[in-house]
């Protein structure tokens, strides 16, 4: 059988990383079901109180709360997610590192564009997760270190670089996030 390999030299812009922050904290974590869980139940209890002759100060402050907490929490993360943008200087693309991936054991090689150091190798055992979303893919090295792939960045075409990932991960860690395609 043929060796596979896949060689990306990756791209980052402001979009792309946006992208990747929400999904990484509004999917990928669940910050999303987190922020509507709290806001319903504070709701649910605000509606209890509002039952009350005498909970109409009490239902208002827990509407407040379980309204204004979550919404200062949203435009606390995209205000951060700003000037992160501008500190890693995004507002044009930056070309960040290269990957190349191959279908050896220890197949994930990373060299930093900005680092004088060598490059960091990863096995494919070790990975975490891979997803795909749209205009992106996202290769979970470790449970908290991604490596952003955007699409049309392959050297060798988006489906090499999938049909790689297919080949070397299990199927419960391959996850394909697109609208409209059914993952496991």
């Amino acid at each position: 059988m043929d060796s596979m390999s896949v060689t990306v030299n990756v791209e980052v812009d402001e979009m792309i990383f946006h992208k990747f922050s929400v999904f990484e904290n509004f999917v990928r974590r669940r910050g999303a079901v987190r922020l509507g869980l709290f806001a319903g139940l504070m709701t649910a209890f605000a509606v209890v109180c509002y039952m009350f002759e005498d909970g109409a100060f009490l239902g208002t402050l827990l509407l407040v709360v379980g309204l204004g907490l979550p919404a200062y929490n949203l435009y606390r993360f995209y205000r951060i997610l700003k000037i992160q943008i501008g500190m890693m200087e995004l507002r044009s693309p930056k070309s960040v590192y290269t990957l190349h991936l191959t279908d050896a054991p220890d197949g994930i090689e990373v060299k930093e564009h900005e680092t004088e150091g060598g490059s960091l190798r990863f096995k494919w055992e070790g990975v975490h997760a891979a997803y795909r979303v749209g205009g992106c893919s996202y290769l979970y090295v470790l449970p908290n270190k991604a490596f952003l792939i955007p699409d049309g960045q392959p050297d060798e075409g988006d489906e090499a670089l999938w049909r790689l990932l297919d080949k070397m991960l299990p199927e419960a860690k391959v996850h394909d996030k697109r609208k409209g395609v059914r993952s496991p």
